[in-house]
């Protein structure tokens, strides 16, 4: 089966073509605000280079965030159409579960016994701006990830604490996301901790992990009805004082 990939909730919106869980292609690119102009563009690119149409396209994955709040929506208002004209399954997909799971993957390429072998912790952290981040926390053994805490949104100065609070319960606590590059003082502050792992090249979730694990959600027969799919926003909004 072919599976599209749609990665919006960051500047680098990111397009991936797969074909069960083979990755056929995957293409990024900094869009900052013009993601409405070039995700159609990117994925009629995508197709056309591999011989494809959508009509042959049988999946596709979705990032439901958290993230930008407008990025977050045109991806899932193109899936959405998508789903809709062309009768194709969608997965949402969050973007913490993405970033646990590229975590995960690079930790197993590193080849390492010790750290294979042990139950990890791993925390994705997504900038929120307003001096907030968004934060959930997975725990990985034998490539299996399970999700522990729903994301939130929490002030970053809260961050040290939690993290300490946790290298308490686990030997080995794994940080990644777009928080690290920009805040660098949080990489700095726990880079000496021996628990604590900073992966740097783990910052932005990525089509081809959206694909991978909509892949895993559709072998056990999920699938979202693009109706009630909806974007995970975790900030509240809270109506204007008078």
């Amino acid at each position: 089966m072919y599976i599209l990939g749609i990665e919006t909730t960051t500047p680098i919106m990111s397009i991936a073509l797969s074909e069960d869980e083979k990755l056929l292609e995957e293409v990024s690119e900094n869009c900052e605000n013009s993601q409405v102009v070039k995700i159609i563009p990117k994925i009629d690119h995508i197709l056309k280079k591999n011989k494809l149409s959508l009509s042959q396209i049988d999946l596709v994955g979705v990032d439901i965030g958290p993230g930008m709040f407008t990025g977050t929506r045109i991806g899932l208002t193109v899936v959405k159409t998508f789903s809709q004209v062309n009768s194709i399954d969608i997965v949402g997909i969050t973007s913490s579960h993405a970033l646990a799971y590229q975590a995960m993957k690079l930790i197993y390429q590193l080849k390492n016994e010790n750290i294979q072998n042990e139950e990890l912790c791993i925390l994705p952290l997504i900038n929120a701006k307003r001096e907030e981040v968004y934060c959930s926390f997975f725990t990985c053994r034998n490539s299996t990830l399970n999700k522990i805490c729903e994301d939130e949104l929490i002030k970053i100065d809260e961050l040290e604490q939690k993290v300490f609070k946790l290298i308490g319960m686990y030997k080995k606590i794994v940080l990644c996301g777009n928080i690290l590059i920009d805040h660098l003082f949080i990489s700095s502050e726990f880079e000496k901790e021996e628990k604590v792992m900073i992966l740097k090249d783990v910052i932005v979730p990525k089509a081809s992990a959206i694909n991978f694990l909509a892949f895993k959600k559709y072998s056990k027969e999920v699938i979202d009805d693009y109706i009630k799919l909806n974007p995970i926003y975790v900030r509240k909004f809270k109506p204007f004082e008078k």
